[in-house]
């Protein structure tokens, strides 16, 4: 493992590595698609004379930047929960559950996912959810990749946790869960 680590090593962590794979990885394809092939975006986009404003687009970018820092803050400290307390339902050895459990508790976690994304989209069209916390969300209405956690700083942190819930709610292999968690990432992304 990543042996002993104090709380803000763990923050720390999480941070730097989520902010190299959302801006460098994202950054990338932002700039490719967004800037270097604007113009040929009828080859790409669904609604390809559509794009944010400027205005919108950099309050988008800011408004993800700041989200992300604090979800993955919070992603630092439930890892150091995780690593360091033991808070979690994740084991290490393949030898504790069956091959046929391990697999099934991966299909498990992504209907958690897939479910807890469902459901959470369509509670915050609740009126008084839609106008207090996701009409943020929907001021972007030419989304790009920034527009993907460009939401209420309230709303967001919910939206990550429940990517996380299956390390809490069932027996789960750590190695199965972060390769979930990856592909969670690319997939949402």
């Amino acid at each position: 493992m990543l042996g002993h680590m104090q709380v803000w090593q763990y923050i720390l962590l999480s941070v730097t590595v989520s902010f190299a794979l959302f801006f460098g990885g994202g950054g990338t394809i932002h700039w490719w698609y967004y800037k270097k092939n604007k113009d040929k975006a009828s080859d790409w986009k669904i609604q390809p004379g559509k794009f944010l404003s400027d205005k919108l687009n950099r309050e988008a970018f800011w408004l993800a930047v700041f989200n992300l820092a604090c979800s993955s803050a919070l992603y630092g400290f439930l890892f150091w929960g995780i690593f360091e307390k033991g808070w979690s339902q994740l084991y290490w050895n393949f030898s504790e559950h069956s091959i046929g459990y391990t697999i099934l508790s991966f299909f498990l976690a992504w209907l958690v996912v897939e479910g807890g994304a469902y459901y959470l989209h369509a509670a915050m069209h609740f009126k008084p959810l839609y106008h207090g916390f996701h009409s943020m969300h929907h001021r972007y209405s030419a989304p790009n990749y920034y527009t993907i956690i460009a939401m209420h700083p309230l709303e967001w942190p919910v939206h990550s946790l429940y990517v996380l819930a299956p390390a809490f709610l069932f027996p789960l292999h750590g190695g199965i869960f972060f390769f979930f968690l990856g592909a969670v990432y690319l997939l949402g992304f």
